[in-house]
């Protein structure tokens, strides 16, 4: 279990560190964090998850799914920073909770998060008729959002 919210902490750390370039996000995003990691809890995962997906930018989406992990790219750091920063921060946050249910295993999307990342949330929908699976998506969101929640908390304050 260790291990596993190691790795978990690790996976988040390359969206703070992405956050860490894109100064006007990073309060909006720590705000939204801390509020989501509630909503998850109490109005469930799908209507949270579509909810930050309608605040997302469409373009940064896109970017974002083509993935953060150890980029050092200026390139995307450039192309993101002209979204609005709401925008911005609900997109780096719905790639963060998004890719991780496909990193887990919980969703399989395959190569088609990269064209679609909205494709989530409907795997998500179609995998809710599984309520052993419906247990463990929720569970693995809900420790993820603590995680954000924290590490964005510690790293731009509230």
């Amino acid at each position: 279990m260790s291990d596993r919210i190691a790795e978990m902490y690790e996976y988040v750390w390359e969206y703070i560190k992405l956050l860490k370039r894109l100064e006007k996000t990073q309060k909006k995003f720590t705000g939204y964090s801390e509020r989501y990691a509630s909503l998850l809890q109490k109005e469930g995962v799908l209507s949270t998850l579509s909810f930050i997906a309608s605040k997302s930018s469409r373009n940064a989406r896109k970017e974002l799914s083509r993935g953060v992990e150890g980029y050092s790219d200026e390139e995307l750091v450039e192309r993101l920073k002209d979204v609005e920063a709401e925008a911005l921060a609900h997109s780096i946050l719905y790639d963060c909770y998004a890719r991780w249910l496909v990193k887990r295993g919980l969703i399989n999307v395959g190569e088609r998060y990269v064209n679609d990342p909205l494709v989530v949330i409907k795997k998500i929908a179609e995998g809710f008729g599984d309520l052993g699976l419906k247990y463990r998506i929720t569970e693995e969101l809900s420790r993820l959002a603590i995680a954000v929640k924290y590490l964005a908390i510690g790293e731009f304050g509230r």
